[in-house]
């Protein structure tokens, strides 16, 4: 499916299941920051972040679902569209 497309300063709440993976977008001009964040509630996510030409940019994921909140960040270093993916354990 077509990725969501992200606004800033507009939250998005969604449900997720176990096994899933969603995926949003955004654009970024070349070297400015952004920072996409995910509150996690009764479910363990993984929170990726890719550049424009698909490459990872970051990962993350607390150990044990410790965090209630995963945060992925880049200063961009190419004008595009990021990705992130959501992927539920």
């Amino acid at each position: 499916p077509q990725p969501q497309t992200l606004m800033l300063n507009h939250p998005i709440e969604s449900s997720i299941k176990g096994g899933e993976t969603h995926t949003f977008q955004f654009e970024v001009k070349a070297g400015h920051y952004a920072r996409v964040e995910v509150e996690q509630k009764n479910i363990d996510v993984i929170v990726s972040l890719f550049a424009p030409d698909r490459k990872l940019v970051v990962e993350m994921d607390g150990k044990n679902g410790s965090l209630w909140r995963e945060m992925v960040s880049c200063i961009a270093e190419k004008d595009g569209l990021y990705r992130i993916e959501i992927k539920a354990y």
